[in-house]
């Protein structure tokens, strides 16, 4: 079914960072996640925990801010991205869904502590003087990340004409296989385009925000 198609995205592993709190404390992170789901009750809060230890430090932010950044990233953008594509494999067409997590690594947000940002690939697929006219993108995408620009754009390019992703994808970038029941996405780095598939850690994690999602109506 041809009309009935699918392309989701997913950046790195700590996709909120521009979102989340500067939490100092576990219990800051547990508070920043119940303000925004505030149907979570003390046992969901103590179960997300478990799921998300303290991580390694990030520049400028408190010590649970990574950790913070993580769970909001996933349970908001990552994991319900997952869970499109995964109904659409099981019920509609398993060759007609796409993902991909998106790591380009831009200097100055590393700097900032913030990763890869949400939406960050739009300089690429629109062009970096898209959003804010003729040199205003992130300099970084006219200088060492200027060759992901083409491959993002003939991959849009190529769904948006021919509904497959693939059929008209930059030279030498390797086809973007579909989802399917085995979680494969393409994952863009500068200077390296692949096939992964979903880790086993990640697949957990999504998995225990599904048996949230009637409680946060996420």
């Amino acid at each position: 079914m041809k009309s009935r198609i699918v392309l989701t995205e997913a950046y790195t592993s700590i996709e909120g960072t521009v979102f989340a709190a500067n939490a100092a404390t576990q219990d800051e992170m547990l508070r920043f996640l119940q303000s925004n789901y505030p149907r979570l009750s003390p046992s969901n809060t103590r179960a997300i925990s478990e799921h998300y230890p303290q991580l390694d430090s990030l520049p400028n932010h408190n010590i649970w801010f990574p950790s913070t950044a993580r769970a909001y990233g996933e349970t908001t953008f990552i994991c319900p991205g997952a869970h499109i594509l995964n109904s659409y494999a099981r019920h509609l067409n398993t060759s007609r869904a796409w993902g991909y997590r998106y790591d380009v690594h831009d200097d100055e947000q590393i700097a900032a502590g913030f990763g890869v940002p949400h939406i960050f690939s739009s300089w690429a697929i629109f062009g970096p003087d898209s959003e804010a006219g003729v040199g205003g993108g992130p300099q970084s995408y006219y200088t060492y990340n200027a060759g992901v620009v083409p491959v993002m754009m003939d991959y849009w390019i190529s769904f948006v004409r021919t509904l497959d992703p693939s059929s008209m994808r930059y030279a030498d970038t390797p086809r973007w296989q579909s989802w399917g029941y085995d979680e494969k996405r393409l994952l863009v780095r500068t200077g390296d385009v692949f096939v992964e598939t979903v880790s086993g850690d990640e697949m957990h994690r999504c998995a225990f925000w599904r048996t949230l999602a009637p409680i946060m109506r996420q």
